[in-house]
């Protein structure tokens, strides 16, 4: 290879691949070359296009993905194994999903640019930046100074309004945007900020006063239009996103079901769990299953012991599984994991517990709470509820889980989806439910409380979506239907819906569980598989749709004209 040809490749007009399929039609690929060599440019592509608001950026985006697609119709998908199929039908569905993306962001864009003309102005000053074309300084200031007339006009414009005439998800969403935006701004100043004598000399003041009224115009929207003040009772507020949304999401994940057709699995798990409730509850002489659950609420350690609860819990947990050889457990995992506190702020979107890098955090009261809350917590974090979670976090859950995923399939990091990590997680629930996990009616009413609580996140989270429920409406449903403290019904109601998470992330949980069950049903109960070579191969395959995950684990035919068949509950 030349030296031309050599800086192309550097550059990355050229890449090995590229070359390689230029030349072949209907070429036989590395299917983990192939996505690896994706994920760097792609990661390129982020870290160098990363202009909110952009169309231009985004149209790059598009670019993109339409010709990465334009090389997976050069690959000979039949010359692939088995595997290969799979990670080749894993990155269609990625680069699909991504083209969706970008088509609601323009969407997003349109409405915000409508409602904020003065977003296209600082935009223009950037990309021109980016482009490395002269700056005009008196030009520059000259555009800042009209932002800044624009805010304080559509301010005005907006205080004029009765408060409950502007949508508070809107206003609340406008101000993260905005905040970005002044982000941007920031950039393009600091830029020419004492390198350029001119450039300072028109445009720094100018620049600090259209940077504090986009910022305070950013606050008041937060504060004032959408509550949000970093208090405990600040309104919840989210972004419900819709059918059309939702129906994409669901095909990303790989799920040949409906929202509406979801949420009737959700009401018929829901269902299964008051009745399994009742009966728990009866073994303990309550007639009432609120009576019972409130009953094993109650039934907390002291302060200060929380940690050796889940601890003695880890610990019986490790026995269960070797006792009974379900699966692989190997040395450096069961060594590597501790526990961390959950402190007061924290417990505002982690009221139960949480996995991070080999640690389980562990909610429990604290000192600064006042006597409510501290009761709230230690309730939610009974002896009986804890039981359920920590296998949940750490082994054979999420620790465990972890810990096998960063040694195999790392190609595959790019395909995360809480339908396998969360589904793995809660299809142990399920597993340790019926493998006699629970040592009493307690212990049974407390895994019980938790499916509930999974069955109650499907149904909360896609009616809020779909906009048939509220978020108060999403507290009060935790709270009269589960049996939740409020104070954690809340937190929980706040993480569902502030963004941290994706729309499908809480379905995740009892779905994915549900999928691999059924699995284990098809596999190991009809005696295909063993149950020990079930779960180790499950742990080795990483983080990819359950569909996908039967796929490897059966000899069901796989094409490349792949869609979602697989009705899992039917």
């Amino acid at each position: 290879m030349n030296m031309i040809n050599l800086l192309i490749v550097f550059l990355g007009f050229l890449n090995p691949i590229d070359s390689f399929l230029s030349k072949n039609q209907n070429a036989d690929v590395d299917m983990v070359d192939f996505l690896e060599l994706y994920q760097v440019d792609k990661g390129d592509l982020n870290r160098f296009h990363n202009l909110v608001f952009s169309d231009f950026y985004l149209d790059r985006f598009e670019t993109f993905q339409q010709k990465w697609q334009q090389k997976m119709n050069l690959i000979n998908f039949d010359s692939l194994d088995r595997s290969e199929k799979v990670d080749f039908l894993l990155l269609k569905n990625y680069i699909k999903h991504e083209l969706d993306v970008v088509r609601f962001k323009k969407e997003e864009n349109a409405q915000m640019k409508d409602s904020f003309p003065f977003i296209d102005a600082i935009l223009h000053l950037e990309e021109r930046r980016r482009l490395m074309l002269d700056v005009n300084p008196k030009e520059a200031a000259e555009a800042l100074m009209q932002v800044q007339d624009s805010i304080k006009i559509k301010k005005e414009e907006m205080a004029a309004f009765e408060k409950n005439e502007i949508d508070a998800v809107f206003a609340n969403e406008s101000s993260k945007k905005l905040n970005q935006l002044n982000g941007v701004l920031s950039v393009w100043f600091n830029y020419y900020h004492n390198f350029d004598p001119e450039f300072d000399w028109w445009v720094e003041e100018q620049y600090k006063k259209t940077h504090q009224a986009l910022e305070e115009f950013s606050s008041w929207l937060k504060r004032e239009i959408a509550g949000q003040r970093g208090n405990d009772d600040d309104p919840i507020i989210g972004t419900p996103i819709g059918r059309e949304k939702l129906l994409s999401e669901l095909a990303y994940e790989m799920i040949a079901y409906s929202p509406e057709e979801i949420l009737a699995i959700a009401e018929s798990e829901f269902k299964w769990c008051e009745d399994e409730m009742d009966k728990s509850s009866k073994k303990l002489g309550f007639t009432n299953s609120n009576d019972a659950l409130e009953h094993v609420k109650n039934l907390y350690v002291e302060p200060g012991h929380q940690d050796d609860l889940v601890n003695a819990q880890m610990r019986e947990s490790l026995g269960f599984l070797k006792d009974r050889d379900l699966i692989t457990i190997p040395a450096l995992a069961e060594e590597f994991w501790r526990l961390e506190m959950i402190d007061a702020r924290s417990q505002r979107y982690f009221p139960f517990a949480y996995y991070s890098g080999q640690k389980m955090g562990v909610a429990f009261a604290t000192s600064e709470m006042d006597h409510s809350s501290k009761l709230q917590s230690m309730k939610g974090n009974n002896m009986h509820f804890s039981r359920n979670v920590t296998p949940h976090e750490l082994i054979p859950g999420h620790h465990l889980q972890s810990f096998v995923a960063s040694r195999n399939n790392t190609h595959r990091g790019m395909f995360y989806t809480p339908f396998y990590i969360e589904g793995w997680a809660l299809y142990w629930e399920f597993r340790y439910f019926d493998l006699g996990w629970a040592n009493n009616p307690e212990d049974e009413i407390g895994m019980l409380f938790w499916r509930m609580h999974r069955a109650a996140r499907i149904i909360t989270t896609i009616k809020y979506h779909l906009g048939q429920m509220t978020a108060n409406e999403m507290v009060d449903f935790l709270v009269d239907r589960v049996g939740h403290e409020r104070n954690n019904a809340i937190s929980e109601v706040r993480r569902y819906i502030d963004g941290s998470y994706g729309p499908l992330y809480q379905s995740g949980y009892m779905l994915g569980g549900i999928q691999i069950r059924e699995l284990h049903e098809e596999l190991v109960v009809s005696g295909m598989m063993t149950e020990k070579d079930f779960h180790d191969e499950i742990l080795a395959m990483n983080s990819i749709p359950i569909e996908m995950v039967r796929m490897l684990l059966t000899d069901l035919e796989i094409k490349s004209s792949y869609k979602p068949l697989w009705r899992f509950y039917d």
